[in-house]
């Protein structure tokens, strides 16, 4: 597994040239399928769209780079429509509340763990808030089958909280 923080900020490498086509400035998921869809290297602005890697092109996220096939496989975001959306409605998980079906608060997500070979996410790391983080450490909880994701709001079925680790009290995960 690996950290979306892990990435963020990484050169991106076209493999055909060696050269740096960009760096990673945040990460795309599609929050209904827990899938990476793609890499985001301009956010774009006034004059010029937001230019995205759709994971698919990708060869390897690496643990120092990202790795590309081809460095036309990047976008302008006009282009790719199904991360347009994704990019407009700022499809970030971090963030998002936690709560079970019940309506107990778990959390907060602060960092999603992915598998870099499928894309697909694999487990959040909890902020229970920083006084629950020092005494308890942040928790990891495995993405249960039957989650929903609202627009700020993740639901994880009650059964899932017997999945959630908490690490070391203090530590910083």
């Amino acid at each position: 597994m690996r950290s979306g923080d892990a990435i963020v900020g990484l050169p991106v490498m076209d493999l055909a040239t060696g050269n740096q086509v960009g760096v990673v400035k945040k990460l795309v998921f599609n929050r209904s399928q827990d899938r990476l869809l793609g890499i985001v290297i301009d956010e774009g602005g006034w004059f010029r769209d937001a230019r995205v890697i759709p994971f698919e092109a990708v060869r390897q996220l690496g643990e120092n780079a990202v790795i590309l096939t081809d460095a036309g496989a990047i976008l302008a975001v006009e282009e790719q429509s199904r991360l347009k959306t994704f990019i407009a409605e700022n499809s970030s998980i971090k963030g998002m509340r936690v709560i079970t079906e019940s309506g107990k608060e778990i959390g907060v997500v602060d960092e999603i763990m992915f598998d870099p070979a499928a894309g697909t996410v694999e487990a959040f790391r909890i902020s229970g808030g920083l006084l629950q983080d020092l005494v308890e450490g942040k928790g990891v909880l495995p993405v249960p089958p039957g989650i929903t994701a609202g627009p700020d709001t993740i639901i994880i079925p009650d059964a899932a909280l017997v999945t959630l680790a908490h690490g070391v009290a203090g530590e910083q995960t």
